[in-house]
């Protein structure tokens, strides 16, 4: 009864904790500045996938209707924005997907301790874990802006 219990906890706090972000909110940039940053919901399993189609077929449409170095040196522009912002999503989501995966990790970990099935020193770890891929995550949301 009590391992029944403590499951729909976890699953529910689980619900919960999956719609709230890992990271605080940005702080308001001064005097009303463009801001270029990119927040926590940008990064995505849709957005990476929208960057890797980007890479695959986009890219090099560009670099094969130039024919000579120098014409693709000169449309650069053409691509090197787009670059750089899939690079961002792709690198970010992968963050992010990481400390959730550690968040999960460590959320059974603390119910299988419950049952007492993992010892102390596992759950540490799991923590450790979980908090070293969400500070990660956020470092690389307060670091990175998207190319305009």
């Amino acid at each position: 009864m009590r391992l029944l219990i403590s499951l729909i906890f976890i699953f529910s706090s689980s619900v919960i904790v999956a719609s709230e972000n890992l990271c605080p909110p940005l702080e308001p940039l001064a005097g009303g500045a463009d801001d270029y940053r990119m927040t926590e919901n940008d990064y995505s399993l849709k957005s990476s996938q929208w960057s890797i189609e980007w890479l695959e077929d986009d890219i090099w449409k560009v670099i094969k209707s130039n024919e000579k170095t120098q014409e693709l040196l000169h449309s650069a522009e053409q691509f090197s924005i787009p670059l750089s912002n899939s690079v961002s999503s792709m690198k970010g989501t992968i963050y992010k997907l990481n400390a959730q995966l550690q968040q999960k990790n460590f959320e059974l970990i603390k119910l299988k301790a419950l049952s007492s099935s993992v010892r102390k020193e596992q759950v540490f770890l799991a923590k450790k874990q979980y908090e070293d891929a969400k500070d990660a995550f956020c470092k690389f949301i307060l670091n990175e802006e998207n190319v305009d």
